[in-house]
């Protein structure tokens, strides 16, 4: 046991001192889809998708439990990953000349991501609908504001970025017009083309981030690499300094 324990506490810790926000993100998405699957195929009512996604969520078998708590290591997740972003995110902008004030909206953003998505876990629909309710559509709200937010503040970013943030909203509102305005999708189907597009367009973002710092001088990429490093001005090559003296 006392091996065992130790081979793993090695694979563990060797496995989160090699993790970069992009590897992360995706670690996150695949957590995230396995675990609704896992909760989907075992839930005890076989039409749950006639109710809402949360339903999965009320049950106090496998099923919910593999729910909730997928939710809830998603949320704590989000919080990882937006202080990882954030750190890259204010290497790219000492570089790029951003200003400070950005990155925090962004880790703000990530943060209460991170918090609702875990309030929606915590608070199943079952126990209190209201509470629960406020979480989902606090959540919605948030991504909102960052869907139109995010590309207005970097728009030295590239223009994929941008021009995929313009599908993703079309597809949202295509969804929301499907959901609401024709009544051709029920609940279920809504959240769930809603929540693929939420974690496609914020694994494209930290994916744009993270392939911006990588573009920057090198003394400035090795900042970004450093766990735990504070973002610094770019030095001068010494090479450059003794040409410019001359």
């Amino acid at each position: 046991m006392a091996a065992a324990g130790g081979l793993w506490g090695y694979i563990t810790a060797s496995s989160a001192m090699s993790l970069t926000t992009h590897s992360l993100s995706v670690l996150l998405l695949f957590l995230l889809g396995a675990g609704a699957l896992s909760s989907a195929s075992s839930a005890s009512e076989p039409r749950w998708w006639d109710l809402h996604f949360s339903a999965l969520g009320t049950s106090s078998d496998f099923s919910g439990l593999t729910f909730n708590m997928t939710l809830l290591v998603t949320g704590i997740a989000l919080t990882t990953v937006g202080d990882f972003l954030a750190h890259d995110l204010g290497v790219w902008a000492v570089g790029a000349g951003e200003r400070a004030w950005k990155v925090t909206a962004v880790r703000a953003a990530m943060l209460s991501f991170g918090v609702l998505v875990a309030l929606v876990a915590l608070i199943p629909v079952d126990v209190n609908k209201e509470w629960h309710d406020t979480a989902a559509q606090s959540l919605v709200l948030v991504f909102a504001v960052a869907l139109v937010s995010f590309p207005i503040m970097f728009r030295r970013m590239t223009g994929s970025f941008q021009a995929v943030t313009l599908v993703i909203a079309a597809l949202l509102v295509m969804l929301l017009v499907l959901y609401e305005g024709v009544d051709y999708l029920n609940t279920t189907a809504f959240e769930m083309g809603a929540g693929a597009a939420v974690f496609l367009w914020l694994l494209l973002f930290i994916r744009t981030v993270t392939a911006a710092v990588e573009e920057l001088p090198h003394t400035t990429s090795e900042v970004a690499r450093a766990p735990g490093a504070e973002a610094v001005e770019p030095v001068p090559s010494t090479d450059r300094a003794v040409t410019s003296e001359s």
